[in-house]
């Protein structure tokens, strides 16, 4: 009785939850492109000397230039006009646009520093400091240095994030030449990630922060990506995106971009399915599993490839495999999945334990968009004809039960034909 109770309870629960199929972090089906680019000299942006710059954009973007003197509208009634924003350089004045609530609504943000001025706020304002501060991020008040360079005001560095969807193949990139100011990230905070550092020769004359001001400590660019997956991205050098430093920083820009706009880095989900294996075979009859089943599980990947404008085929390095786990409150199995081409599988057996399940995939890797999946697939116990008839480990019992049986008739014999 107690075991077609709890079948049942397993039955209702099953029912009553069957709308809730999955759970992620959506991604648009692809990638928006409506760019606000925010900088003093509008009319001189195709032609000056960051014409090559803002043509990369251009190619890839739908790109409006906001003059510095003109308010930022980021949204009319709740409705944003752009997915991402770039602050280049020093706007001056106040824009009087609320970023981090941007951000929070899954847009993009791109700050980037002036490389010379008299004084801090020439090289940024106080408005886009504290974007940068309340993103996990701080510039310093003055121009990072490196005595043993040839220009000590130029930075030449080549220490990037090993990042796939950031930086992509290291081989392909040159040495990038910086001039401007350092950032500080909060090590604690595990969204921010630095994307190229210092030398270790470098240093900044900050007095306020005087523990973080020399070598790898300092970061000439660093992102942030949200839970959500928007991003921001800070950059303390203007002279990094000029065509006098196209040669040696283009490559790098170019993949910089591409993230800080989502263009890269953003990964999709599709077509889950579970499936029970007799034999080998693929038998399908409903979601809900019996204790000890073998089961299939799949899902298809994607990621966007911003060059080509689409989606491609997924595929994550060998030693670090996406994973899914099959879940009741704890994971009771833990396996990794096997891509092939678009599609992950993984071949598992549901635990000795029934209960509403779940497939859960949470996969979170820098310069990824978090990907999350939940997949109902409720394990139920064996019904009453499912048991073997006979078991192994019940073979003491039945002996002793047979043995007990013989030995009230030889007992029963004894008493009534002994004399």
């Amino acid at each position: 009785m107690k075991v077609i109770v709890t079948m049942f309870t397993v039955l209702a629960m099953a029912v009553l939850t069957a709308g809730v199929a999955t759970v992620f972090t959506p991604t648009v089906e692809l990638p928006s492109k409506k760019t606000a680019v925010v900088l003093k000299d509008v009319a001189g942006a195709k032609k000056g000397e960051y014409s090559k710059f803002f043509a990369f954009l251009e190619s890839n973007l739908e790109v409006s230039y906001i003059p510095s003197d003109q308010k930022l509208a980021l949204k009319t009634y709740e409705e944003y006009h752009y997915d991402n924003v770039i602050v280049f350089g020093n706007p001056g004045g106040k824009l009087g646009a609320d970023f981090i609530d941007f951000i929070d609504h899954g847009g993009n943000v791109m700050i980037v520093a002036n490389s010379e001025g008299k004084g801090p706020d020439a090289y940024l304002s106080d408005e886009m400091r504290t974007v940068a501060v309340d993103c996990g991020v701080e510039f310093s008040m003055n121009p990072v240095i490196d005595n043993f360079g040839e220009n000590r005001k130029v930075i030449k560095s080549s220490k990037y994030i090993n990042s796939k969807p950031i930086t992509g193949n290291h081989a392909d990139l040159k040495t990038v030449v910086f001039q401007g100011l350092g950032l500080f990230v909060e090590d604690e905070n595990p969204l921010v990630t630095p994307i190229l550092s210092a030398t270790s020769t470098s240093f900044v004359n900050d007095e306020e922060i005087m523990s973080k001001v020399f070598g790898t400590n300092i970061q000439l660019v660093a992102g942030l990506q949200t839970r959500i997956g928007s991003r921001g991205t800070f950059a303390g050098s203007t002279s990094m995106f000029s065509n006098s430093n196209w040669a040696n920083n283009g490559e790098f820009v170019k993949r910089l971009s591409r993230w800080a706009t989502q263009q890269h880095g953003i990964l999709r989900y599709s077509n889950i399915d579970t499936v029970k294996l007799v034999d080998g075979e693929e038998v399908r009859d409903g979601e809900m599993y019996r204790i000890k089943t073998n089961i299939r599980f799949s899902i298809t990947i994607e990621e966007f490839d911003g060059e080509k404008n689409e989606w491609v085929a997924f595929t994550p390095a060998a030693e670090d495999p996406v994973q899914v786990e099959y879940t009741m409150i704890d994971p009771y199995v833990r396996a990794d999945l096997t891509p092939k081409g678009l599609v992950h599988t993984c071949d598992l057996q549901a635990p000795d334990v029934y209960g509403i399940f779940k497939f859960v995939v949470d996969y979170r890797r820098t310069g990824y968009n978090p990907l999350v999946v939940h997949h109902e697939a409720p394990v139920r116990p064996l019904k009453l004809n499912e048991y073997e008839r006979f078991i192994n480990a019940a073979f003491p019992y039945y002996i002793a039960t047979f043995s007990a049986m013989g030995g009230f008739l030889l007992l029963g014999l004894t008493f009534l034909y002994s004399k």
